[in-house]
């Protein structure tokens, strides 16, 4: 992730100047305005792509060319049946659909889930996540925000690289900017997402993913503004 960082910090303020997008850089979004997502590996050009490893980079290339209704990805779709709908997690789809993505899994778990209990456990916390976000009112910075089953050493480095540069949203929604700017979901933080649009809320913090080239513009707006 260092060297990912450094390369991509490097090479922006070199050709873009001061401003130029940062590795996990923080911006502001209204959720409301993202109406497509893309898979964390998408065909680009021909060429099969992790892009949700390559937050910051600013492209030529329309990375946008498989992005699908943002309503009809399966984590949001279960999402917003269970927080704004009030559906059980069961009835929502989201059990099954975990539980098929385990299965599926050559390593066996998907976020820290292996099992049936993991997966209602983790159902749970996100519960106790959605009750904070519509008491506070708002999505807390991914710095802030409470941890959902990251024990161990995933936990440790996470907690240690919001120590180290709390201004970046290492662990945030991630939002690609493509054409002109349009806001696309890269599909990291999907439940968080869910619940900001269960409760309408009109800005959230986000981590920065891909940028067109003719988004730098928008990138900039988006970075400088504040949750207000």
């Amino acid at each position: 992730m260092l060297k990912r960082l450094l390369q991509t910090e490097i090479t922006n303020r070199r050709r873009y100047g001061r401003g130029a997008p940062r590795y996990a850089a923080r911006i502001y979004v209204n959720p409301a305005e993202i109406g497509r997502y893309v898979r964390k590996r998408t065909t680009v050009e021909g060429e099969l792509l992790k892009i949700s490893e390559l937050s910051g980079t600013v492209t030529e290339r329309e990375f946008w060319h498989e992005a699908a209704d943002l309503y009809s990805y399966p984590p949001i779709a279960c999402g917003l049946r269970r927080f704004r709908d009030g559906l059980s997690w069961e009835d929502s789809g989201e059990v099954a659909r975990m539980l098929a993505e385990i299965e599926a899994n050559p390593r066996g778990h998907v976020s820290d889930c292996r099992t049936r209990e993991d997966v209602l456990s983790r159902c749970r916390a996100l519960d106790e996540v959605f009750e904070q976000i519509r008491t506070e009112g708002e999505l807390r910075e991914s710095y802030r925000a409470p941890l959902v089953r990251r024990e161990g050493i995933k936990g440790m480095l996470r907690r240690r690289l919001h120590r180290m540069a709390p201004s970046r949203e290492w662990h945030g929604v991630l939002v690609h900017l493509g054409q002109d700017g349009e806001l696309i979901f890269g599909g990291e933080g999907d439940h968080r997402l869910a619940m900001a649009l269960s409760l309408g809320l009109t800005t959230i913090p986000a981590k920065v993913g891909l940028v067109h080239l003719s988004a730098l513009s928008a990138y900039r707006e988006l970075s400088s503004r504040s949750r207000s």
